[in-house]
Parts: C-alpha cells; sequence; structure tokens
C-alpha cells in the first residue's frame, strides 16, 4: 500500500531496532565488523570511525534529499519498515573478494546496489588500488617535513615540500569526492528509491528514468528551493563532451549533433527511452548514456514538472511482474509528455545546451 509523501517538518517515525538483521549482516561481512545504526540505515563497518562518520552523514543526507524531493513533487512513496543495510569494508581485498561472490568486477564496480539482498556494498575509496600511490606519496611528503623539524637553512626546502603536500592532499581529495559522489551518492539514491516504491524490485522500470533519477541526487541542491535546482556539472559535462561542445558554447552546430548521434555518443530519444535494458549492457559509451539519462529527467523535471511527476506515478503503478517491450515504453513516455519527434528532441537539446557550465 503506498501514502502520500509527507513533509520533512513532521516529526519522523523511529524505526524498530532489529537485532536479527543485526546478526545477519555481521555474519555477512565476517569477522571484525561493527554495527552503526542511523536513522535510517544499519551498517556493518570494519573502517576506522571516521571514516564510517562522514559516509553516515553523506547516507541520511542523500536520503533526506530524495525524501524532501518526493513530498516537493507530491509523488506516493511506501513509508520504511526497517533500515536499510549497508556494507562498508576498509580493505580493498575484502571487498574485492565480496564483488567476485556476488558475481561484479571490482574494478569496474566500485560500489554497487544489490538488488537480489537489498544491501548496498561500498569499500574505503582511499583504499582503492588507484589511490595507494597518492597515499604512498602523501605519507613520504609528511615524513620529510618532519626531518626538517628543529633544523636551521632548510626554510625554503621545507616550504617547497609543504606545497607538493598541500596540492597532492588536494588532489586526492578530489577524487574521493569525485567517488563519493559518483557512487556512494548514486547507489544509496538508488536503494532509498527502489525501497520508498519510486522504483520497482518485481516489475520493469524504464532504464533511463531509474539511473537519470540517482545521478541528480550526486549533487547537493539548494535547500528552500522545491525540486531539483543546480545542474549536475560532472555529467554536464560529459554530455556536452558527448557533442564535442566547448565549454563556453550554448548550442550546437547541426554537424555537431549528427556526429553525436551518428557516432552513439548520444542516442536518438525514441531508442533511448525505448531500451529498459541499456545500462545493463555496460560498454565504452556507458558515461554518455548516464550523462543524457541525468540531461533527460533534469529537463522533464524543470520544464515539465507536473507531467514528469505523473509519470513517475504511472511507472511506479505498474503490476508485479510487468516486462513491456520497446515500442510499450515509448508509448508510455508519449501518453505523458507526446509524440518523441523532431520538435521534442530539438527542445531537449536546446535547454541543456543553455546550461550554465562552471570549471
Amino acid at each position: 500500500m503506498f501514502i502520500a509523501a509527507t513533509s520533512l517538518a513532521e516529526p519522523p517515525v523511529e524505526l524498530p531496532s532489529d537485532p536479527a538483521a543485526k546478526e545477519r549482516l555481521l555474519a555477512l561481512a565476517g569477522e571484525g565488523f561493527k554495527i552503526r545504526e542511523t536513522d535510517h540505515y544499519l551498517i556493518a563497518y570494519d573502517t576506522p570511525y571516521g571514516v564510517v562518520r562522514s559516509f553516515v552523514d553523506r547516507l541520511e543526507g542523500t536520503c533526506n534529499l530524495i525524501s524532501r524531493f518526493c513530498a516537493d513533487e507530491g509523488l506516493e512513496i511506501k513509508p520504511l519498515e526497517r533500515r536499510l543495510e549497508v556494507l562498508l569494508f576498509n580493505r580493498y581485498e575484502d571487498y574485492e573478494a565480496y564483488c567476485r561472490k556476488a558475481g561484479a568486477d571490482p574494478r569496474i564496480v566500485s560500489g554497487f546496489f544489490e538488488h537480489e539482498t537489498n544491501i548496498s556494498i561500498f569499500g574505503n575509496v582511499k583504499n582503492r588500488p588507484e589511490f595507494r600511490e597518492v597515499t604512498r606519496r602523501i605519507e613520504e611528503l609528511q615524513r620529510q617535513i618532519q626531518k626538517f623539524t628543529g633544523r636551521k637553512g632548510n626554510a625554503s626546502a621545507k616550504r617547497e615540500v609543504v606545497r607538493e603536500l598541500t596540492s597532492t592532499k588536494a588532489r586526492r581529495d578530489n577524487l574521493v569526492e569525485r567517488y563519493n559522489r559518483l557512487i556512494v551518492q548514486h547507489e544509496a539514491a538508488h536503494q532509498m528509491l527502489f525501497n520508498m516504491g519510486v522504483h520497482h524490485f518485481d516489475a520493469q522500470d524504464p532504464g533511463w528514468l531509474v539511473e537519470g533519477l540517482a545521478v541528480q541526487f550526486e549533487v547537493p541542491q539548494t535547500k528552500g528551493v522545491n525540486g531539483l535546482r543546480r545542474a549536475n556539472q560532472m555529467r554536464l559535462g560529459d554530455f556536452r563532451e558527448s557533442f564535442q561542445l566547448p565549454q563556453t558554447a550554448r548550442r550546437a552546430t547541426a554537424q555537431q549533433i549528427e556526429a553525436a548521434f551518428s557516432s552513439g555518443r548520444c542516442m536518438h530519444l525514441k531508442e533511448f527511452i525505448g531500451d529498459a535494458k541499456l545500462f545493463h549492457r555496460g560498454g565504452d559509451m556507458l558515461p554518455y548514456r548516464y550523462a543524457q539519462a541525468w540531461a533527460l529527467v533534469f529537463y522533464l523535471h524543470r520544464q515539465h514538472r507536473e507531467q514528469f511527476a505523473e509519470y513517475v506515478r504511472s511507472v511506479a503503478q505498474r503490476p508485479a511482474g510487468a516486462v513491456l517491450e520497446n515500442e510499450e515504453e515509448i508509448r508510455d513516455f508519449e501518453a505523458v509528455f507526446g509524440p518523441i519527434n523532431d520538435e521534442f528532441e530539438q527542445g531537449w537539446l536546446k535547454f541543456v545546451f543553455s546550461l550554465p557550465v562552471k570549471r
């Protein structure tokens, strides 16, 4: 049964503690794990406390953003009956072992929401192989700075080391933030949207809608302002790259548009909307697919807000076990938004190209 989305101003319903769920999650995680129970999550972790503390803030922040979005749009949601379960591995090798057991490739999948178990799985990003070299360099620079202590005549050399340490830390922190947005917030959004009933566990959802909504919550939105107002600059950059647009351009030439479609970097909307399994197939074009999904959802929400909410509600009402053919997905979309013709496609492109670009 669905209930109307409630305002965040109302007192939240406290979820009951579930000792059996804690035991199951700890058994799944393995030895050395602890449980962190928050308002909406049950987290098994073996990371340092500082890591799980910031991780919790990101999860709960994403949850609150989605709750506010659903309330603003008048979307009907299911109240959570229990806390959502999460595994957070400190060692990459442990995360890697879990991935392989689950049939996922840890080199490609940096974190994921596992539908079968309804659990989200993540690793401590700073311990991923691609971060080890920068971490090693930071530790080496810190040791060098300690050696300067109490010595005279080394001020210039010390300043140089401090400058490198500062820039290296900033580079690492930027990479960590990018990971947390693209992986942690994205997968947390999936888990919340499925458990709230916006998406289905047991029926087909449009692939572009599932991914297009999740990427909206990779960025914070302005408090006190209804709806999604802030563009996801990372996804906007990928979308513009698919058309090979320079940063200052606010429109694409006919040649650039034709090249993007003919190369496969961008898909015509009928094909894109009709293919529910598009994101399951992976491939080199996948970053562009995510960018296109973001661009379509952002456009529909900003330019056709009432129809977008109506469409999301209609998808949520699909019966259990529903599987649609491509033509049926297109039909359901056009029943709300009208025909997917050249005029519709050009209006979408014009809107996205006009969005302000930040470095």
